[in-house]
């Protein structure tokens, strides 16, 4: 969901700015909730841009092991190799 939050984030962001300069040019005194929706948004983008790195750095370094476990399934013949191999993939891929 985190791209989703991306998306969102970078799209209330802007949204956010937008209120915070039409209200203070029409002369609004309330602004609270647009500083609230752009800190709100920075939020939600700071996490998303962490995790989007986070995942495709793990899914990187461990592309070999799901090229393994992909082959081992497809060659598997019974449920009891498809848990080997499951097991396999459990101990090999890397945090």
């Amino acid at each position: 969901m985190f791209p989703l939050a991306l998306v969102g984030g970078l799209a209330g962001l802007i949204l956010g700015i937008i209120a915070l300069s039409r209200g203070k040019t029409r002369g609004a005194t309330n602004s609270g909730q647009a500083i609230a929706g752009v800190v709100c948004s920075a939020l939600a983008l700071v996490v998303a841009i962490s995790l989007s790195v986070r995942v495709g750095t793990w899914a990187a370094r461990n592309t070999n092991v799901f090229a393994r476990f992909d082959k081992c399934v497809a060659q598997a013949a019974n449920r009891a190799d498809v848990s080997t191999c499951i097991a396999r993939f459990a101990n090999k891929v890397r945090p």
